[in-house]
């Protein structure tokens, strides 16, 4: 820039030694200034990664929770089936036993009438 030319005027002439420290110096710091850019949008994109895995994680805890309600439901399904079951078994053992008596009582019906 121009004061920089201006302080090279007017101040002492820098050695080539000087000029290359200089320049190596300008290089590097452009460098740094660049790696700090590289390094926030990394950070952006950490940031931007965590809050992702954090919806994510949200969302595995919400269907463990449905999995949860559906095994717990299931579990409920299995013991009303299982209550039926026995329920069904009672009313068969209840209707055969009818069924029987009932024969019973038809056979007798038919003796007594054969009787008189």
């Amino acid at each position: 820039s121009r004061s920089q030319a201006n302080a090279k005027k007017t101040g002492p002439r820098a050695t080539p030694r000087e000029l290359r420290l200089i320049k190596t110096s300008h290089k590097y710091l452009k460098q740094l200034e660049e790696s700090n850019v590289a390094l926030e949008e990394l950070k952006l994109k950490l940031a931007e990664k965590v809050e992702e895995a954090k919806g994510k994680e949200l969302y595995i805890s919400q269907l463990e929770y449905k999995v949860d309600s559906y095994a717990n439901e299931i579990c409920d399904l299995r013991s009303r089936l299982n209550r039926v079951g026995h329920e069904s078994d009672s009313w068969h053992e209840r209707f055969l036993k009818a069924d029987t008596s009932y024969h019973e009582l038809k056979r007798a019906i038919r003796n007594l009438a054969t009787d008189f």
